[in-house]
Parts: structure tokens; C-alpha cells; sequence
């Protein structure tokens, strides 16, 4: 039990096969809109908030080494600054796919 806690905190390894997560996020924003699942308006506002607050954090770090705890504490510091007076979480309307 202790190891696989320890294999899943050990970050995975940078490779030149995976994207940073500011080249991948807008290919996939743009799939999201091909697809039918989202929006261009929709994607405009996730745009928009991926450059404010995911790419200045994680922008530069490859896909495949950006954890669940890293997007979490960017979605904490969003719905943080959502209650100090905006009226919606800056993730609130985000889907998960």
C-alpha cells in the first residue's frame, strides 16, 4: 500500500512525446467545439481562462506530468476569489469530459 502512495506522488518522467499543457488545452478546446460539446462562445470564456490562470501555473508543464492536486489548486484559488465578491466560480461552468 505504502509503495503504490509513493509511485503515485513520484512525477512521471518529462518526454518530447507529450505537449505542454499551453500547446495541448487549445487543440482540445477547439476538438471540444468540432464535436459538438461546446460552444465557440463557450470556448472563447475557457480561452480566456486557461491564459489567466492555468497557463501562468502550468502552462509549460507537460501534459503528462500535471497532476489532479495542481488543477485542484487552481480551482481552490478560482472558487476562493469567486467568494470575495464575483458572482461565479471562475471553473463553475467548466465540464468534465
Amino acid at each position: 500500500m505504502v509503495e503504490a502512495v509513493q509511485k503515485a506522488r513520484t512525477p512521471v518522467v518529462a518526454s518530447a512525446d507529450y505537449p505542454t499543457l499551453k500547446d495541448a488545452l487549445p487543440v482540445w478546446i477547439d476538438a471540444q467545439v468540432q464535436a459538438g460539446e461546446i460552444g465557440p462562445s463557450t470556448a472563447k470564456v475557457y480561452r480566456g481562462r486557461c491564459a489567466k490562470w492555468v497557463y501562468p501555473a502550468l502552462g509549460d508543464l507537460p501534459v503528462n506530468q500535471v497532476t489532479r492536486e495542481q488543477i485542484g489548486g487552481i480551482r481552490i484559488v478560482l472558487t476562493w476569489k469567486a467568494t470575495k465578491g464575483s458572482r461565479h466560480s471562475g471553473f463553475e461552468k467548466v465540464r468534465c469530459h
